[in-house]
């Protein structure tokens, strides 16, 4: 099911592994068909128009599907009753349903992931997290397991049909339609993710660093990170100097800070509410330290006087002053 703006790159991630592997196999393996809310035509975020096979409904009544993917794009729409109920009685009859790209979040507000995990882009995890608190967010690739999976969109989405394929009809053949797409999976590690152009070399960096995610409202201290992941302090900092040339302090506010910036776009929840949601305990000391990162005061930045994310970081982390770092960490009762 495409909904508008969808992801060209997650659609046909999704349907060249089914063609190619009935291609390899010499059968039909797999038939797919294409819906949209109301049978009319759709346009990609690229522009490119799609004409679908039926309307969702209409393919719910006509045809015996076990899989319905929900493709989205960067825009979250808001599902439709009607739609919701839909889905609601497609799934009680054994349809397995996912989402890609923002088709999660849509899914997700709509209850379909509660009490599961499901991956999304890093751009909706904040927001989900607070809207949704019984879905267990990640940024994982994709999740699968049980009636109910998730791709945060992109090449991934290959990878998931690939597994999918490997699950239905061995690895054999998945690895086949792996070959014929070019593609290497893990068959491809799935680790958390680092901004670019980090890449990933430590597993012990990457627990750190999804333990700094899974805790922003109530930052942990260094002597806890390295503690649950079973190192020192010290080694905790010399990783982060070698592989991200900064700080862990510096780099856990990072996180703070572009996690105030989703809520601060996407929500019209008080700056004070912002400000405790990321782990700073005053809307003033929030906003010096706000300014001195973004180059933009919280106030500013719901007013959509910001620039664009990109340049909004230009400054690194590690040019805020060290005392504006040290106070906010030490105003949320940081033991160093």
């Amino acid at each position: 099911m495409l909904l508008d703006r969808f992801s060209m790159l997650s659609f046909t991630s999704a349907l060249e592994p089914l063609e190619v592997a009935n291609q390899v196999a010499e059968e039909c393996l797999y038939e797919y068909f294409t819906a949209t809310v109301d049978g009319e035509k759709v346009r990609a975020s690229t522009g490119v128009t799609t004409v679908p096979d039926f309307s969702i409904a209409e393919l719910i009544a006509s045809k015996a599907i076990d899989t319905l993917i929900v493709v989205g794009g960067s825009e979250v729409p808001e599902l439709t009753n009607m739609l919701v109920a839909r889905l609601q009685r497609c799934t009680a009859s054994g349809v397995s349903l996912g989402g890609v790209a923002s088709g999660v979040v849509a899914l997700a507000k709509a209850g379909f992931y509660d009490g599961q995990s499901c991956s999304v882009q890093r751009e909706f995890s904040t927001v989900l997290q607070e809207e949704r608190p019984r879905v267990a967010v990640t940024l994982k690739p994709f999740t699968t397991g049980g009636a109910r999976f998730s791709c945060a969109g992109g090449c991934a989405m290959l990878e998931l049909m690939i597994n999918r394929i490997a699950d239905d009809q061995g690895q054999e053949l998945a690895q086949s339609v792996a070959e014929a797409l070019m593609f290497e999976s893990s068959m491809m590690e799935q680790s958390v993710h680092l901004p670019d152009p980090v890449k990933l070399s430590q597993p012990k960096l990457a627990e750190i660093i999804a333990l700094m995610e899974a805790n922003l409202e109530e930052p942990l201290s260094l002597t806890e990170l390295a503690g649950y992941v079973g190192i020192s302090r010290r080694h905790l900092e010399r990783i982060f100097k070698k592989h991200l040339d900064c700080t862990p302090l510096k780099y856990y506010i990072k996180l703070r800070l572009l996690a105030a910036r989703q809520l601060l776009k996407q929500t019209s929840r008080p700056i004070i509410d912002v400000a405790a949601a990321c782990g700073f305990v005053s809307a003033a000391h929030f906003s010096k330290c706000y300014k001195a990162h973004m180059h933009i005061t919280p106030k500013a930045e719901r007013q959509g006087k910001a620039v664009p994310i990109e340049a909004a970081v230009v400054t690194p982390v590690s040019d805020i002053p060290a005392a504006l770092l040290y106070n906010s960490f030490h105003s949320a009762q940081m033991r160093f």
